[in-house]
């Protein structure tokens, strides 16, 4: 019923539907669906406060899955904690929101090498993600030699323009001699503790060949940017990015 009633945009009777079990005490076998779905019309009413003090009360990071604790993620990002934003923001792969290219290389965790180690980001979920994040690569040198990264073949150009990457591969097949290491590029925050947003902020780190601009003005591209633009699913994401 509630989530018929969500469905309907009926967001506060979805809630009022949840209330009396999440009041009880008890703990369905349904119950975490419940505590997503009552999170998720929160979220959409602007109730990431009220929902993020419901989980506390219910001691939810020890019960609940991880479904329920990366949408206290995404809350917590979207009210500005991001030391508990990116932390919960892991739990985005076992949620089965997000997924990486599998590859036979360690995670790095934070630890610091002796020179010579190289790392390899891997890009994942939509193309804006990877031009938003790859900023933080530079960080990155601070405990790696070398740093690459791995992304979906139209963005290859422009990431590589960049100039911040040693080595940019679209295939997995294709990975540079002597990678060591490996790390989802939205963990990077997470994993370099980056937690004040003035830190978010870089300098310009997107360059554009300039013959692809002129391609651009002519109406044209070399790359399958301007084919992607002219399909109605693309042309919102290139244009915010852009």
């Amino acid at each position: 019923m509630g989530i018929a009633r969500h469905g309907q945009n009926r967001l506060e009777d979805a809630m009022a539907t949840y209330l009396p079990v999440l009041a009880s005490g008890s703990r369905p076998a349904c119950f975490e669906d419940i505590v997503l779905q009552y999170g998720l019309a929160s979220l959409e009413l602007g109730l990431a406060s009220h929902w993020l003090r419901l989980i506390d009360r219910l001691d939810a990071d020890s019960s609940l899955g991880p479904r329920v604790l990366y949408l206290k993620g995404l809350a917590c990002l979207g009210l500005g904690d991001y030391a508990m934003g990116w932390k919960y923001h892991e739990h985005r792969f076992s949620a089965g929101c997000s997924e990486v290219a599998e590859l036979s290389l360690p995670f790095w965790s934070g630890e610091h090498f002796s020179p010579g180690h190289h790392l390899l980001l891997l890009g994942e979920q939509g193309y804006g993600d990877v031009i938003q994040f790859m900023r933080f690569a530079p960080r990155l040198r601070r405990f790696f030699e070398r740093v690459s990264i791995l992304v979906p073949s139209p963005l290859r150009r422009l990431v590589q323009a960049s100039g911040l990457f040693d080595f940019v591969v679209s295939s997995p097949s294709d990975l540079p001699h002597g990678v060591t290491h490996a790390l989802s590029l939205l963990s990077v925050p997470h994993r370099l503790s980056i937690h004040d947003p003035f830190l978010f902020f870089a300098d310009s780190y997107l360059r554009v060949d300039p013959v692809d601009i002129s391609f651009w003005r002519q109406g044209s591209s070399p790359c399958r940017c301007d084919q992607l633009a002219r399909q109605p699913r693309w042309r919102e994401p290139l244009v915010q990015s852009s």
